[in-house]
C-alpha cells in the first residue's frame, strides 16, 4: 500500500507539473507517438482536431488533462511511478471526481485551504491558496495557473470540493526565529521593525540582550529575540562551569544541555552560543 498523498502533496505536484502539456485522457505520463495513437484511437473526437499542435508541441513532455492532473498524483507510487488505479483509487471523470466528494459547496464561500478542487461543469483545477489556481486548461494552453478571488475568477470555477482520496491536513506553523545573527547595516531600530513589527520595539531587544545606550551592535552578533538568554563559551567552560557562574548550582547544567539539545559528552567550543534557562 502506497502512502496516501494530501492537500500540501497535491499542490506541490500541481506547481511542478506548470508549463507541461494537456492531451485529453491523460494524466501524466511522458507523451511518446505509441501514447499519442492510443489516445487518437480512444477518443478520436477529443485529439484529432488537435493532432497537428500535440505534435508540435506536447510530444516528449508530462502531459494530462484537466482530471489527469489530480489523478496521476493520487496514482503515483512510493518509488515516483504512476500507476493506473493505483491501491484501487478509481479512474473517475472531472464530474465523476465531484459525485464522489463529500465536502463541498458554492465558489462563493470556498474556504482559504490549499489543495482544494475547484469546479465546473467538465473542468476541475487544483486551488493553491492566496486567490490562484493550477489547472490542466485545455490543448493548447496546457497546465497554466490562473487567479480565483472574491472579485476575478478567470475560469468560471462555479464549485469547491475535497477530493475523496487524499487527506486534508494543516500547513505545518513556522516556527518564530528565537535568535538573530546581526547583518551589515543593521541597527536595533530595523532589526525590531523586521521581526517584531514596529522599529519602536527595539529597546525590548536591547533590554532582552543586556545593550545600553548609544545601542551599539555589531555585524555577527547573535541577539536573542524570544527572550532567552544567550552565552557565548569562554576557553576552559563546560555546562557544569557555566551553570555554576549563570544559575548559581552546576547541576543545572542538564538544563544547559537540554536547552541547547547538546549530546554526551556534552562537548562545547570556543564562541559558541549558548541558550541559558531564566534562573
Amino acid at each position: 500500500m502506497s502512502k496516501r498523498k494530501t492537500n500540501l502533496s497535491l499542490v506541490g505536484h500541481a506547481v511542478a507539473r506548470l508549463g507541461t502539456g494537456y492531451v485529453y485522457g491523460t494524466y501524466g505520463a511522458v507523451l511518446t507517438e505509441s501514447l499519442l495513437t492510443a489516445k487518437l484511437k480512444q477518443y478520436p473526437l477529443k485529439v484529432t482536431p488537435y493532432l497537428s499542435f500535440i505534435r508540435a508541441n506536447w510530444l516528449g513532455k508530462p502531459v494530462q488533462d484537466c482530471v489527469g492532473l489530480i489523478k496521476g498524483h493520487y496514482w503515483t507510487d512510493d518509488d515516483g511511478k504512476i500507476v493506473y488505479k493505483l491501491d484501487g483509487l478509481p479512474d473517475v471523470s472531472a464530474n465523476g471526481l465531484y459525485n464522489t466528494a463529500t465536502e463541498k459547496g458554492a465558489i462563493a464561500i470556498l474556504p482559504e485551504i490549499k489543495g482544494l478542487i475547484v469546479s465546473k461543469n467538465g473542468h476541475v483545477g487544483i486551488y493553491i491558496g492566496n486567490g490562484e489556481v493550477i489547472e490542466a486548461h485545455g490543448t493548447k494552453s496546457g497546465v497554466i495557473k490562473t487567479r480565483l478571488t472574491k472579485t476575478i475568477n478567470e475560469t468560471g470555477w462555479t464549485r469547491w470540493f475535497k477530493c475523496p482520496y487524499i487527506d486534508y491536513v494543516a500547513e505545518p506553523v513556522a516556527k518564530a526565529p528565537d535568535t538573530y545573527v546581526v547583518q551589515r547595516g543593521e541597527s536595533l531600530w530595523s532589526i525590531a521593525d523586521k521581526l517584531l513589527g514596529d522599529g519602536k520595539r527595539y529597546i525590548e531587544l536591547a533590554e532582552l540582550n543586556g545593550i545600553a545606550a548609544p545601542y551599539t551592535i555589531h555585524v555577527g552578533q547573535v541577539l536573542s529575540i524570544d527572550g532567552t538568554r544567550l552565552y557565548t563559551v569562554k576557553a576552559g567552560d563546560s555546562p557544569w562551569r557555566i551553570a555554576q557562574e549563570l544559575l548559581g548550582d552546576g547541576r543545572r547544567y542538564g538544563e544547559i544541555v537540554q536547552l541547547n539539545g547538546l549530546k554526551e559528552p556534552y562537548t562545547i567550543y570556543t564562541g559558541q552560543i549558548l541558550k541559558i534557562p531564566r534562573k
